[in-house]
């Protein structure tokens, strides 16, 4: 992340995508003094947020400041303002530099009698959005002097103890990948390849990048989750069997390979606010007529192998052994499958009504009465194709992310009727944002 944000071309579009930012409208209006001292405290609890990155030569640290206080930022925004909601976002995402700057700021922006707003910002650098549920309960946990318990896992001994495994095991996840790694395939001649551009191998750059919503009709989700609830595999991996196996159909492939980003949920972790995120790659070769769910039971048993030998460098994004794949004209990032996210925290959480709040539906908490608004990035993406799942969604069924140059929109609503039908799902609309 850090070298592609320092790289020439990195475009102001790209480098917002990595900015994790989180507002709240609240009522009445908060104390600064409280405000202050809950930020301090959070501070000192998580010091990933007093990360810095310094850079010697193309060797990047990270050092952890020593320091007692992050000052809260106050903007006083009056009681008029034209467009609230683009005000506001406008202050959100407003650039933040990971290579020289503070990775994490708390804003309070006073807003008249509408209310105050609390923004939080981290640099995706040092956070995930898990990591982001976690400072949102402590931080408001601290605001309302409320107990916060477990001890916060240090950036220091994730780094020690979970980033990359150690000693026989160590041995045993890189000898896993060396294997698996080997006689890669080249990059298919799909998307981008083959309409004769460059595949992304890195996204500085990438100008748009959209996605389009499936959404089934009603009852129809149901009705196929009750249909595979005695399957051998889950309902994920049939997707995600049949997302694969569509492209290799449409575009004549007999082989695909796809990225697979897993967030890691190991109890020990709960009170990490660092980013967690692991990759792994898998192997889908055509089906040629065999059944669907048997590949989807072994997509699942290949999954939960990968997941076993995790975490790995061999597998990440701008590793020795990625950019090697690069050199010898394979893609390892082309395709993104994106498994659904780990969410215990925010399921187990006191304010867990307010995490999946809207925009205009308020949570009563403590004193405060609180609404969450929109100012999350705009359409980003890290591959020129994602496949991602919703159905615990309402009625939307799956996601498709795509670069608009590599895929026009008659194919991917080709794709997406293929998989509907391989899966054995009513299709009702499909949407583009």
């Amino acid at each position: 992340m850090l070298k592609c944000l320092s790289h020439p071309s990195c475009t102001v579009e790209f480098a917002d995508q990595w900015i994790m930012a989180h507002a709240t409208l609240v009522r009445p209006a908060i104390d600064l003094r409280r405000l202050q001292r809950a930020t301090n405290q959070l501070i000192a609890r998580h010091d990933s947020l007093r990360i810095r990155f310094n850079r010697t030569g193309d060797v990047w640290t990270a050092a952890i400041e020593d320091i007692t206080a992050l000052p809260v930022e106050v903007i006083d925004l009056g009681e008029v303002v034209e467009d609230f909601s683009a005000t506001i976002r406008k202050i959100a995402r407003r650039p933040m530099d990971a290579l020289a700057g503070r990775l994490a700021e708390i804003l309070l922006v006073k807003c008249g009698s509408r209310g105050d707003v609390l923004i939080t910002r981290v640099h995706h650098t040092v956070a995930d959005g898990f990591g982001m549920i976690v400072l949102a309960e402590d931080l408001m946990k601290f605001l309302l002097n409320m107990p916060v318990t477990g001890v916060a896992m240090s950036h220091v001994d994730y780094q020690r103890n979970w980033q990359f495994a150690r000693g026989d095991r160590r041995a045993k996840i890189d000898e896993f990948w060396k294997n698996a790694l080997k006689e890669f395939p080249k990059a298919p001649r799909i998307g981008r390849k083959l309409k004769g551009l460059e595949p992304l191998y890195q996204t500085v750059g990438w100008r748009q990048h959209r996605t389009m919503d499936i959404f089934a009709k009603p009852g129809s989700i149901k009705k196929l989750t009750q249909r595979h609830k005695r399957a051998s595999h889950s309902v994920d991996a049939l997707f995600y069997t049949a997302a694969v196996e569509t492209l290799c159909r449409m575009y004549g492939e007999d082989e695909i390979v796809y990225q697979v980003a897993i967030a890691r949920a190991e109890p020990a972790l709960a009170n990490f606010c660092g980013d967690r995120v692991s990759m792994a790659l898998l192997r889908h070769r055509a089906l040629n007529g065999a059944s669907l769910d048997a590949a989807a039971a072994d997509t699942q048993a290949r999954l939960m192998e990968a997941i076993n030998h995790l975490p790995a460098e061999a597998a990440n994004r701008g590793s020795p052994s990625d950019a090697a794949l690069i050199a010898d004209g394979c893609h390892p990032g082309q395709f993104t499958i994106k498994t659904p996210r780990a969410d215990l925290r925010a399921r187990q959480s006191v304010f867990r009504k307010g995490f999946g709040n809207k925009p205009d539906q308020y949570l009563q908490i403590g004193p405060y009465r609180a609404s969450q608004l929109d100012v999350a990035c705009r359409s980003i993406g890290s591959s020129e194709y994602s496949f991602a799942l919703g159905l615990d969604s309402g009625n939307l069924a799956f996601r498709i992310g795509y670069d608009v140059d590599a895929y026009t929109h008659d194919e991917l609503e080709s794709q997406a009727l293929q998989i509907c039908a391989l899966v054995g799902l009513e299709p009702e609309a499909l949407t583009y944002q």
